[in-house]
Formats: C-alpha cells, sequence, structure tokens
C-alpha cells in the first residue's frame, strides 16, 4: 500500500507520496502503472495536436487535481478529463478523422478518446460553453450540469491558463487551479485524499440537498 513519504515511479519520473490523509487503502498495481503509461502517451499526443491547430483546453476534475497535487496521475484514477469549448469541437473532430492510433467516440456529454481495440483508459473531452447570462464557464451537457454545478468557472479563474508538470509532459491548466480543486473537491483536498472515486464528496451532498428540496416541494403539493 503506498503511504505518505513513500516513492513510487511513473516510468522515468520518480515521485515521493504528497503528506495527505487517505481515506481507504490503495495499492499501486503494474495494471494501473500500464494504464497510466499508455495514457500519458495519449494526453502527449492530444496536447501536441491542440497545440497544432490552436485548440485551447484545460485540464480539468481529477487529472487538474492530480496535477495540482501529484504532480501528475492521482495514483488510484485510471483516466484522464479535459475541459473544451464546443465551438471548437468541429476541428477536433477533423483532427481524428485523420489515420491515427487514437478512436474520438462522440458521448452525451463531448467525446471520449482512447486506443483502437481497447475501450480503456480514455481521455473525456467535456464540452463547455460561456454563459453569457451566468458570465461563467458551463457544461453544454444539462445533466452533466446539474451533477457537478461546483464545475462552473469564471473567465478570469481559466484564463490566461498555465502550463501544468504532469509526470514527463507539460499540460494546459486554468490559472487559479488549486482554487477552483478546492471549491470542487472540498477545501481539504489538498492535504486529505479519498482512496476510490470519493473525492467529490461536496458535489454529492448537493445532489442529496436537491433531493431532500424536491421531496418537501411535492409534500407540499
Amino acid at each position: 500500500m503506498i503511504q505518505v513519504g513513500q516513492k513510487y515511479a511513473l516510468g522515468d519520473v520518480e515521485h515521493v507520496f504528497p503528506p495527505l490523509t487517505l481515506s481507504g487503502k490503495f495499492k499501486y498495481t503494474s495494471k494501473v502503472k500500464d494504464a497510466h503509461k499508455r495514457l500519458l502517451l495519449l494526453l502527449d499526443d492530444f496536447d501536441t495536436l491542440c497545440e497544432l491547430q490552436d485548440i485551447e483546453y484545460t485540464i480539468g476534475g481529477v487529472t487538474l487535481l492530480g496535477a495540482v497535487r501529484h504532480g501528475g496521475f492521482v495514483p488510484w484514477e485510471p483516466n484522464a478529463e479535459v475541459e473544451m469549448l464546443e465551438t471548437d469541437a468541429i476541428q477536433l473532430e477533423k483532427i481524428y478523422a485523420q489515420p491515427s492510433d487514437w478512436i474520438l467516440k462522440k458521448v452525451g456529454y463531448g467525446y471520449r478518446i482512447h486506443k483502437k481495440n481497447e475501450s480503456s483508459p480514455y481521455l473525456d473531452v467535456l464540452l463547455t460553453t460561456y454563459s453569457k447570462i451566468l458570465h461563467k464557464y458551463v457544461f453544454m451537457d444539462e445533466r452533466r450540469r446539474e451533477e457537478f454545478p461546483l464545475y462552473e468557472s469564471l473567465y478570469a479563474e481559466l484564463h490566461p491558463r498555465r502550463r501544468y508538470t504532469y509526470e514527463n509532459i507539460m499540460l494546459w491548466g486554468p490559472q487559479y487551479g488549486e482554487e477552483l480543486c478546492q471549491r470542487r473537491y472540498g477545501v481539504e483536498c489538498l492535504s486529505v485524499a479519498v482512496v476510490g472515486g470519493g473525492e467529490g464528496w461536496q458535489m454529492k451532498l448537493l445532489k442529496v440537498l436537491k433531493l431532500i428540496q424536491r421531496l418537501l416541494m411535492l409534500e407540499r403539493k
């Protein structure tokens, strides 16, 4: 099991596990490590293509949390996600329509990219739009907006974008990544890690509160 201060490596990048309070246990298995190696190639290729085509993206979700907290992958998260304006989607489709090792698949919230003949690891591309009413970037997918209300971002929180070290490559991310992570995952997310996909407890709490609110409204009727 990974412990605070323990060294672990991904390829030629050696990490020292940060001083986190862990909720749960996790073993950095060779299977997860192999998934991360393949996903790193995907991310590097994606970044290169976006740079060549002047497409702007920012890392998001646990990928941003990993960059801020671990300098790369969150050890127990096997996949990655980025956010991109919906206006760049057509250009992205054109790029991946060309022969390559990767497949671009359209899904409800945007796209999923993975290697041919493999469903994982994958990179999720979440499409966003700028709401002139809210003065915020929000997800295009309505269901995603309802499930992740804390993912709305102000222009000043994202721009100007900055480069983040991610293992042995560099990826584009928001200007205020640390602050965004704390709003989305809780103020203690940089010092407390919930192993096993439970990092977004604040969003789950919001879902419960919304459900209670709906039930109360039904009772009043």
